[in-house]
């Protein structure tokens, strides 16, 4: 591949991610203004006692946002009780916590359980990897001795009178054995 094309590929590639990133600005941007109207809609209702719909449209602000109210029930006790087993049991995810809370007779979604475990930041830490020597390893030396002696046996042999003669009786004895 050229490098002129190369070139191309990679503006194009930040073009694109230029592009992401200023959408998702936008979307953060356009959330805080909603919560900012939010905020001035609940301001402008209770300094001035008009309606809700009145500070809606003196703000800006689509009536439906400030009439929402979250139907997500109360958890703080399945929170407290995930919490407790996922300290005891550190190595567990979501999907074994969740049969523990079920043999306690907890029936929770485990879509809902999934949700709550990233939010109190339980997930289990990944283990590292296989440790791997660094650099290279030089090759292990061999001593050099003598021709007639080696430094197989430190303790002198009795019928050679030497030092290296249980090595010579060793082979003599396994080519005895091999024979017959």
């Amino acid at each position: 591949m050229s490098d002129a094309k190369r070139l191309k590929a990679f503006q194009e590639e930040n073009a694109k991610l230029k592009k992401l990133l200023g959408e998702s600005m936008l979307d953060v941007s356009t959330l805080r203004e909603m919560l900012g109207k939010i905020a001035d809609v609940h301001r402008v209702i209770t300094e001035n006692g008009c309606s809700r719909c009145r500070a809606c449209r003196l703000v800006g602000a689509d009536p439906r946002f400030c009439r929402y109210r979250s139907t997500r029930g109360d958890d703080q006790a399945l929170r407290r009780r995930l919490r407790e087993l996922s300290s005891e049991r550190r190595r567990f995810g979501y999907r074994r916590l969740h049969i523990l809370l079920r043999r306690e007779g907890r029936e929770v979604n485990w879509k809902k359980l999934y949700s709550i475990y990233r939010e109190e930041r339980l997930t289990v830490r990944k283990r590292g990897g296989r440790k791997r020597a660094r650099g290279t390893r030089a090759p292990m030396a061999i001593p050099r001795t003598s021709a007639g002696a080696s430094t197989s046996c430190p303790t002198p042999c009795p019928a050679g009178g030497g030092s290296g003669c249980c090595a010579s009786s060793t082979t003599s004895a396994g080519n005895a054995s091999l024979r017959s």
